[in-house]
């Protein structure tokens, strides 16, 4: 997953992207942006 996670940030993503998917335990957002809101927690992030 990692590869393809790298491949799409590399070639597909613009400014951001949005993005949902169902699992057995109930929606998954996820959200892929260049640049980082300044609320945001550095310290969370988990690198792949």
């Amino acid at each position: 997953m990692n590869v393809l996670f790298h491949r799409f940030c590399s070639r597909e993503l613009v400014q951001f992207e949005a993005l949902r998917t169902n699992t057995q335990y109930g929606p998954v957002y996820i959200l892929m942006t260049w640049s980082m809101s300044a609320e945001f927690e550095v310290v969370v992030l988990h690198d792949f």
